[in-house]
């Protein structure tokens, strides 16, 4: 018998150019928020969409409960869209995940460390080339994390 938290779960997603993937992301994660939580909700950040993401996220609003769209007016950044739904959501903890790459079925797992640590937690993806720039940009800034402002960030963390 899997025990259901009252615990009320807020995940942010930014979705930039994502209209295929919509549908099958908010199946995944509804049932997992279903199957663990009794109070949850979904919060989508469409960033300047250009391929009807936002078109398909309204027409799989009636069919999915607890879901919100936000849409900024143009393309700011995955940072900026984040942020806007961090501010958005209700939740008692919150979970920000990519569309493309995060698996929802970690979520359970992020938000039971992050309340039995009562701190923030992050996910550390597999190694994988990124291209030249980007991978030595990532290795810099972890090393100023680590190195000149002594936190404790490991490679790869998303």
């Amino acid at each position: 018998m899997t025990i259901i938290s009252s615990v009320f779960v807020s995940v942010v997603c930014r979705l930039r150019d994502e209209r295929d993937l919509v549908a099958p992301l908010l199946d995944d994660l509804t049932r997992v928020l279903r199957a663990n939580y009794d109070n949850w909700e979904i919060v989508l950040v469409d960033d300047g969409s250009r391929d009807g993401t936002s078109v398909r996220v309204k027409e799989l609003l009636g069919r999915c409960e607890g879901v919100r769209l936000l849409r900024l007016s143009r393309a700011f950044g995955l940072d900026i869209a984040l942020t806007a739904g961090l501010e958005s959501a209700i939740g008692d903890v919150v979970v920000t995940l990519s569309a493309d790459t995060d698996p929802p079925e970690l979520i359970p797992q992020l938000v039971d460390l992050a309340r039995r640590e009562n701190a923030a937690v992050y996910g550390v993806a597999p190694a994988r080339r990124r291209g030249f720039l980007r991978e030595t940009g990532g290795r810099v800034f972890h090393w100023i994390c680590r190195r000149l402002l002594d936190l404790p960030i490991e490679p790869h963390s998303t």
